[in-house]
């Protein structure tokens, strides 16, 4: 029996042994460069990473999955973080966060390839509801956690510490932080250092040692931009590609249809000797197709359209359909990619030959409109009547006669331009100060007894009367900040002019205060014969923009006997 026994031990020695012969021997570096830091261990910082090391190798089978699905995924998180201006070093957190698997769900009911809460993953612009779930989008979410670690770092001002906070959250981390380390690039990790990090040196120690190795890798993942509006079969048919494989790295979306609402990446694992035929397939199709969409996307100004365009993209800005520049494009490459002369797109622009696109901007591919979406519009510092008739698809020329002024006439910050209809000539120019900006003196010719009527606004302050200013606390979301006043997150983003969902320590607010917990009683005026808008906004101090937004009017037509609501 002893001698069975004996026997049994040496045979799972060797089995021990021979296993361990196939798993990787990493050293532990005194030196580690992240993120543009340089990290120094110590000697029992050491020991850790050995251990996490040793622990992140235990079985064989399961640790080469792991690798094998790193050697998938990392070169397209890589290239997402390229593109968000990102520290590629992060990459290596995706393994920690999920191994890598899609839907990955956690006790805490975190989801996807990097582990976000539903209200997380919204306050960073993705989409979560039944039809699609883009913490599940190896793309999508990479550029959400991008977003996420980013606006971390502006507070912590550390990448090891804005790392910390993707498990801690700020207000969690704070008390792992070193002022000495703020604003540092060296940095001592010592054993007191958080777990979280240690095992995510770790992660990277051991993963940058066993990946990259191209004669190891038989796939390549490609995103599918094109989608809108299709079907995963279509897209099957169109690049030659397997439904099934297809369907199995897109389990972001629940349907067979790609919404349009704005540009989801399509994942495609391409095998690399079919990549070159692949790429061919889908390059047969014009490079802004979605502009022959049967639905379109229709916004009010550029701000509300970059909501939608995450990618390249069409919208409908006042109906007119517009295109988002991106780095490197010019007047002639946005031209032919988008089916038009450079004639046409210059005219269309109202620009000059000679004039240069500026990535990030919105450009038209039809004649902009006489008329906006919106009545009108609070000129603010920096803004021209060209960048204005951008924003929101209007001529420059209307927008010159619908507000009385003069070919050659300077805008003042602060001043209120009509852009839907015409202000009627016996209405004197309004002004809103904001940010500190007082209106200059008026040059147009307009009558002298026509006095501009001011509204203190100014938003480093606030106004008692109308709004509060809410200054983001750490560990603060639009979410909680919502829920503090009563409002709606959409409507803070609204009143902010805010592209996302994120928010940052030290930022300053505008929260609509006839919307919070506490407002003010508004007053009712009943319209009396003879009455004006122009003349009840004089009455009352405040401007007939705000009359019309809360009485959800249209147009400045009253009628006696009509209740308007004014808050005071």
């Amino acid at each position: 029996m002893r001698k069975y026994v004996c026997l049994i031990l040496l045979l799972s020695a060797i089995c021990v042994r021979s296993l361990s012969q196939n798993l990787p021997t990493v050293e532990v570096p005194d030196k580690l460069d992240f993120a543009g830091m340089e990290l120094n261990f110590t000697d029992k910082a050491k020991k850790i990473l050995k251990t996490e090391i040793i622990n992140l190798t235990k079985g064989e089978r399961y640790f080469n999955q792991k690798v094998e699905r790193a050697n998938l995924y990392l070169p397209i998180i890589e290239k997402t973080f390229e593109e968000e201006n990102f520290p590629k070093d992060f990459k290596y957190l995706a393994i920690q966060e999920s191994n890598l698997v899609s839907d990955a769900v956690s006790v805490s009911n975190a989801v996807g390839y990097w582990q976000f809460k539903k209200e997380s993953a919204i306050e960073v612009g993705l989409r979560v509801d039944d039809e699609v779930d883009e913490r599940k989008n190896i793309i999508s979410a990479t550029r959400g956690a991008a977003r996420y670690l980013t606006r971390n770092n502006q507070t912590l001002k550390n990448w090891v510490y804005a790392l910390l906070s993707y498990n801690l959250g700020l207000t969690g981390c704070k008390k792992y932080v070193q002022e000495k380390y703020i604003g540092q690039n060296t940095m001592i990790i010592d054993d007191d250092m958080h777990w979280y990090v240690m095992r995510f040196f770790a992660h990277k120690i051991l993963f940058q040692h066993v990946t990259g190795h191209s004669s190891s890798m038989d796939s390549v993942l490609i995103a599918y931009l094109d989608g809108a509006g299709k079907t995963l079969e279509d897209i099957s048919i169109q690049t030659g590609t397997s439904y099934s494989t297809i369907k199995l790295y897109n389990k972001w979306l629940s349907t067979e249809r790609i919404p349009e609402d704005k540009i989801y990446p399509v994942i495609l694992a391409i095998p690399v000797h079919r990549v070159e035929e692949v790429t061919a397939r889908i390059n047969k199709q014009p490079a802004v197709s979605l502009q022959d969409r049967p639905k379109k996307i229709k916004v009010t100004n550029t701000e509300e359209a970059l909501t939608v365009a995450h990618f390249a993209s069409i919208v409908y800005i006042n109906g007119i359909k517009a295109v988002l520049a991106r780095d490197g494009d010019n007047v002639a490459r946005l031209a032919y990619k988008c089916g038009i002369s450079k004639e046409d797109f210059l005219e269309y622009n109202e620009m000059k030959s000679f004039e240069e696109i500026q990535a990030g901007n919105f450009y038209y591919l039809d004649k902009k409109k006489n008329k906006a979406l919106v009545l009108f519009h609070t000129v603010k510092k920096g803004e021209t009547l060209w960048s204005i008739a951008q924003r929101y698809g209007v001529k420059t020329k209307a927008i010159i006669e619908k507000n009385r002024m003069e070919e050659d006439e300077a805008l003042t910050p602060g001043r209120i331009l009509w852009l839907k209809t015409k202000r009627p000539k016996n209405k004197p120019v309004e002004y809103e100060i904001i940010q500190d900006v007082i209106p200059q003196k008026n040059t147009s010719k307009e009558p002298k007894n026509e006095t501009s009527f001011t509204e203190q606004r100014d938003i480093s302050m606030g106004d008692a009367q109308h709004t509060i200013i809410h200054t983001v606390s750490e560990g603060e979301t639009i979410f909680s900040i919502s829920k503090k006043y009563n409002v709606a997150p959409d409507s803070i983003k609204s009143w902010n002019y805010m592209p996302d969902f994120s928010v940052a320590k030290g930022q300053k607010l505008i929260i609509v205060k006839s919307s919070a917990k506490t407002p003010e009683t508004p007053l009712k005026y009943t319209v009396k014969e003879g009455d004006t808008l122009y003349k009840i906004s004089r009455l009352y101090q405040v401007t007939e923009k705000q009359i019309m937004e809360w009485n959800s009017k249209t147009t400045t037509n009253i009628k006696p006997g009509e209740e308007l609501i004014i808050k005071k």
